[in-house]
């Protein structure tokens, strides 16, 4: 398992230009068929990767690849940020009064490539699940939440990518409970403004 952390402020991030950097190691990753866990929030930055994840897995032909959103608020978060414009980059603020949404999650779930749900104990996870795939899933310190199963069943698998996007975080401190882990450590840096 690699492990890498990405160091972002918030939003925006696709008009910074970082969307050729983000994605580097899970591309990799995914064409190792391995698997990508982002343990995550269920709000933020988690936006702007679902689209520029997709984008960059599809340039590179990995467009097949499976987006999951795990958490207990998944489908609610998404709906609001739809409507909370006032966060949001100019851009995509100017977005919510057309109808046109201001992120592509709406789109990428119609065509089945993000996936939401509440629990990967949830009776419908397990039947939609398909490797290799990258899932958000919370909580980004490893503590609580779908992350900590997923650590567990990922974690001695060297073709898997754990991707820490919290810039306050201790990846080490993270990681610590579930070690030994077949792990590489390649922390990945980004510092935005």
């Amino acid at each position: 398992m690699t492990f890498a952390l990405l160091r972002v402020r918030f939003l925006p991030l696709v008009n910074q230009g970082v969307a050729k950097i983000v994605p580097f190691v899970p591309v990799n990753t995914l064409r190792e068929q391995g698997n990508v866990l982002v343990p995550s929030y269920c709000t933020g930055v988690v936006y702007e990767l679902f689209e520029i994840l997709h984008k960059y897995l599809s340039d590179m032909g990995c467009g097949h690849v499976p987006l999951y959103f795990v958490s207990p608020v998944a489908d609610n978060s998404l709906s609001y940020v739809n409507i909370l414009g006032e966060w949001m980059s100019q851009e995509r603020e100017s977005r919510i009064y057309v109808p046109d949404p201001p992120f592509i999650h709406a789109e990428l779930t119609k065509a089945g490539k993000l996936h939401r749900f509440e629990t990967i104990s949830d009776g419908t996870f397990g039947g939609t699940f398909k490797a290799p795939c990258v899932v958000f899933a919370g909580h980004p310190s490893l503590r609580f939440g779908d992350a900590v199963h997923l650590m567990k069943i990922w974690g001695r698998n060297p073709k898997n990518t754990v991707i820490f996007i919290d810039p306050d975080l201790d990846y080490a401190q993270a990681v610590a409970p579930f070690q030994p882990l077949a792990a590489k450590f390649e922390p990945l840096l980004l510092l935005l403004s």
